[in-house]
C-alpha cells in the first residue's frame, strides 16, 4: 500500500505540513485596497453593475480613501460624495479587510433601522457569502441564525460588527469599538431622545481607542442643504482633498467640476439643428488649454490622477468626488439629468446633491414673498382650467369653522388653486359636515365642458378628532391626517395599525403627513416662475389674505444642541392655514398613489376629450387600506 512506502509517507507528511503552514500562517499585511484587489468578490446578488473580482483600477480615486483606513496615524476619514461613486463600497472593503486580516470590533451607524437592515441583507451578506476568505469567518453565515449572526450583529474570530440606527441612543451610549462607520450622515436627526448628536455619541464609544492611537472613524455621505449639511461640515474641517487628473491634450492637472469659479459650465454639449442641447455630444472643457476632452479618455485620466489637499493644516483626511468621475455613469447621462432637473428648484436640488455631491444653496426667505405671488394671479375663476384634470381638497378644522382649499392638478404636477372657502359653524355639529359633504360631491365645471369631482380629500384630525374620523368613515377617498415634524419624512404615510375601541367598533387611525417635507415641496413649487412642471397658478379673485397665510413661515437655521438645523418657523402675527392646506393637498395627491401622479398627463387628456356631453371623469383608484390589529399608529 502506498501509505507504507517510506517515500510516500514522507511525501504525505510534507503535504500535511504544507497545508497546516498555509492554514495557520498569518494573513498578508495588505492595505484595504490591496486586500480588496486580492480577495474581494462583488456578488451579483448585490445588484452590482460589474460583479466579479474587485478591481480598484476601475475606480482609482477610491484607492487612497481605502488605504487611509489602514494607515497608522489617520483616525478620521471623511468622504463627501455624489451617488454611484463607491462610498459604501469603501466601507464594505474595510469591513472585509478587518474580518480577514486584522480582526477588531466595529460599529456601523445608519440613519434608520430600515436602512441598516437593507444594507445588511443586500450588501453585507452577499459580501460575506461570495468572498471565499470571509465565507467561514462569521458564525453560521449559511446556516441557522443565532444571536451571534443577525442582520444587526456579525460575530467573527477576534471581533464583531454591530449595525445601529442613529435613533438608538441606548445602544450608542453602551457600545465601544475601535473602528466605526457613519453612513449617510445628513439624514441623522440632530438630537436623539434628548441624548445628543448621533455622531457625538458614536465618538464617545471611540474616545478610549483614539487616546491609544487605535481608533478610526469613516464618515460617508451625500450633502443636502448648505450651512446645515453634516457631511459638508465634516469636510470643511478636513484637509479637503480633490482628485486631480491630467488633461490628455496639455497634461495640466485639474479636478472635474460642473462649474468653475467663474460660473462657466465645464461639461458642455452641441446643439441639434433645432437649437436643442444634445446630451450625446457631452465633452469636458479643459480649464487650461480649452480643449474638449472625450469621455473615452476618462479612464486614462483617472488612472493618472492623484489626490491634492487644499487645506493641508488639518489632520483630518477629507475627500470629495462627483459623478463626473464615476466609470459607471456616462457624461451623457449626467447632462441628460441636468437638462431635466433645471425645470424646477426641487429637482435641481436633487441634481446638485446626488449628481454633483455638493450642498444646495437654499434661500427660501427671498422666495416666499406674498407680493410677488399676488402678481401671478390670472383670470380663470372657479372653473377648472383646460390643462387640469384631477381635483384634490384639504380641510383644516378650526373652533368655529372649516377652512377648505380645492386644488387642480395637471401634467407633471402643474397645478391651479380652484377655490378657497370657509364653512362657518361649530365642527361639533352635523350641519357643518353636511356642508362639507356638498363640497365633496359637487360637480366642478371643466373648461372643456366635462365635470369633475374631488378625487381625494385630506382632513386635519388634530382638532375634534371624533367628528373628523366619523366623516372620513362615511366617504371613500377621504382620509383623516395628523401632521408630524421632522425633515426627510414622506409627505404621507399610511397608518401602521388599526386601533380598536373596547366596544370593538372599528375606528380608522390617522394618516401621518410629513409637514416639513410638504412645506419644502410647496416652497420649491413656488420658486418655479414660469408655467410648466410644478408651477402653481392662482385665480384672479383669490383673496390677498391667502398669500399672507401661504408665506406665513420661513425656513431658518436654528441650533439644536449646537447643530445647525433648517426649520420652518412661523412669522410673528401671521396665520398659516393656507400653507397647511397646501401641504394637505400634496398629501391627498400622494394618497392616490405614484401611478396616479405619473399619469396626470393622461388623466388630463381623457378629461379634455370627454367634451361637453361627457360624464364626470372617473376617480383614480386609491390604495386600499390595510387593517391591522396591533396598537401602534405610524
Amino acid at each position: 500500500m502506498i501509505g507504507t512506502h517510506p517515500t510516500a509517507r514522507r511525501a504525505l507528511r510534507y503535504i500535511v505540513r504544507d497545508h497546516a503552514r498555509r492554514a495557520f500562517a498569518p494573513p498578508p499585511n495588505w492595505t484595504v485596497s490591496q486586500w480588496a484587489d486580492n480577495r474581494r468578490v462583488i456578488s451579483s446578488r448585490s445588484g452590482a453593475v460589474e460583479p466579479g473580482q474587485w478591481r480598484t483600477s476601475r475606480v482609482p480615486y477610491l484607492r487612497e480613501i481605502m488605504d487611509s483606513l489602514s494607515e497608522p496615524g489617520v483616525d478620521r476619514v471623511v468622504f463627501m460624495k455624489s451617488s454611484q461613486v463607491g462610498g459604501t463600497e469603501v466601507g464594505l472593503n474595510w469591513i472585509g479587510s478587518t474580518m480577514d486580516q486584522d480582526p477588531a470590533p466595529m460599529l456601523a451607524l445608519w440613519p434608520t433601522e430600515t436602512m441598516f437592515k437593507n444594507w445588511s441583507n443586500l450588501l453585507l451578506d452577499p459580501l460575506l457569502q461570495d468572498t471565499p476568505c470571509l465565507r467561514n469567518r462569521v458564525v453560521d453565515v449559511e446556516g441557522r441564525r443565532d444571536s451571534r449572526n443577525t442582520m444587526q450583529r456579525k460575530t467573527f474570530p477576534g471581533g464583531y460588527l454591530v449595525a445601529l440606527s442613529a435613533k438608538s441612543s441606548g445602544q450608542l451610549r453602551s457600545l465601544r469599538a475601535p473602528r466605526a462607520l457613519a453612513e449617510e450622515v445628513d439624514e441623522y436627526e440632530p438630537d436623539i431622545r434628548a441624548q445628543g448628536d448621533p455622531i457625538a455619541l458614536l465618538e464617545r464609544g471611540l474616545r478610549t481607542f483614539w487616546r491609544a492611537g487605535l481608533g478610526k472613524l469613516y464618515i460617508n455621505g451625500t450633502p443636502t442643504v448648505a450651512g446645515v449639511s453634516r457631511i459638508e461640515s465634516e469636510f470643511n474641517k478636513s484637509d479637503q482633498r480633490y482628485y486631480m487628473v491630467p488633461c490628455p491634450h496639455c497634461e495640466e492637472e485639474q479636478d472635474l467640476v460642473w462649474k468653475d469659479d467663474d460660473g462657466r459650465y465645464r461639461l458642455i454639449c452641441e446643439r441639434t439643428p433645432k437649437g436643442q442641447l444634445d446630451p450625446s455630444t457631452a465633452r469636458y472643457l479643459c480649464e487650461h488649454c480649452v480643449a474638449l476632452i472625450d469621455e473615452t479618455e476618462r479612464d486614462a485620466m483617472l488612472s493618472a490622477g492623484r489626490w491634492v489637499a487644499t487645506n493641508p493644516e488639518s489632520r483630518i483626511r477629507g475627500y470629495h468626488v462627483n459623478t463626473l468621475y464615476s466609470p459607471l455613469v456616462s457624461w451623457e447621462a449626467v447632462m441628460t439629468e441636468f437638462l431635466k432637473s433645471r425645470k424646477s428648484a426641487e429637482s435641481l436640488k436633487t441634481f446638485v446633491n446626488l449628481w454633483l455631491g455638493l450642498p444646495f444653496q437654499e434661500d427660501a426667505e427671498s422666495v416666499l414673498d406674498p407680493e410677488v405671488l399676488k402678481n401671478r394671479r390670472t383670470p380663470y375663476g372657479a372653473v377648472v382650467p383646460f390643462e387640469a384634470g384631477l381635483l384634490t381638497a384639504a380641510v383644516d378644522v378650526q373652533g368655529d369653522w372649516l377652512d377648505v382649499l380645492v386644488w387642480g392638478w395637471g401634467a407633471l404636477e402643474q397645478s391651479w388653486i380652484i377655490e378657497w372657502m370657509q364653512i362657518d359653524g361649530d365642527p361639533g355639529q352635523d350641519d357643518v359636515w353636511d356642508e362639507l359633504t356638498k363640497v365633496l360631491k359637487k360637480d366642478w365645471l371643466h373648461q372643456g365642458g366635462a365635470t369633475l369631482r374631488i378625487a381625494a380629500m385630506a382632513v386635519d384630525a388634530r382638532y375634534n378628532s371624533d367628528r373628523v374620523h366619523a366623516f372620513c368613515d362615511r366617504h371613500e377617498h377621504v382620509i383623516p391626517t395628523t401632521g408630524k415634524d421632522g425633515r426627510g419624512r414622506p409627505i404621507i404615510t399610511s397608518p401602521a395599525a388599526m386601533r380598536r375601541k373596547r366596544s370593538r367598533v372599528h375606528r380608522r387611525p390617522s394618516w401621518m403627513v410629513g409637514v416639513d417635507s410638504g412645506k419644502d415641496k410647496i416652497a420649491a413649487m413656488l420658486r418655479v416662475v414660469e408655467p410648466g412642471p410644478q408651477y402653481i397658478h392662482f385665480p384672479e379673485n383669490l383673496d390677498e389674505v391667502f398669500f399672507d397665510q401661504l408665506t406665513a413661515e420661513q425656513l431658518r437655521t436654528v441650533y439644536i444642541h449646537g447643530r445647525p438645523v433648517r426649520k420652518w418657523t412661523a412669522i410673528k402675527n401671521r396665520r398659516n392655514e393656507a400653507l397647511d392646506l397646501a401641504v394637505l393637498n400634496l398629501a391627498a395627491l400622494a394618497f392616490l398613489g405614484s401611478k396616479v401622479t405619473a399619469s396626470l398627463g393622461d388623466i388630463v387628456t381623457r378629461v379634455q376629450q370627454s367634451g361637453p356631453s361627457g360624464t364626470s371623469a372617473p376617480k383614480p383608484t386609491a390604495p386600499r387600506q390595510r387593517r391591522m390589529l396591533s396598537k401602534g399608529v405610524e
